[in-house]
């Protein structure tokens, strides 16, 4: 992480919040994956077993491959899709807990 947070020291609560964003960020992208409906499925007990899974409930378009099939009325439609089922409701999440934060002090 000395990368790009050089001012954060190791073990500072800083450090601590970073850790703890960057495991649900990367928790959360093979669950999104697994949301979505199209591809492989989602390997979540890699290396320990090769099965690949999708969860029964999977709204999200699954996004094309390449940059011109990114660019068409189907890539227009995965992004549409994007932000009905991720962007916006994270939107109203945040939201929500600025607004609780706002009035709770």
């Amino acid at each position: 992480m000395q990368l790009w947070f050089k001012d954060v020291r190791a073990w500072s609560r800083m450090w601590k919040l970073l850790i703890v964003h960057f495991f649900f960020v990367t928790a959360s992208h093979g669950m999104l994956d697994a949301m979505t409906d199209g591809g492989l499925g989602v390997a979540f007990f890699a290396p320990f077993d090769n099965s690949r899974y999708f969860f029964p409930w999977r709204p999200v378009l699954v996004s094309p491959i390449g940059f011109a099939p990114f660019f068409s009325r189907y890539g227009f439609d995965v992004l549409l899709s994007e932000f009905v089922w991720i962007w916006l409701p994270v939107g109203v999440l945040v939201g929500s807990m600025r607004f609780w934060k706002a009035f709770t002090r």
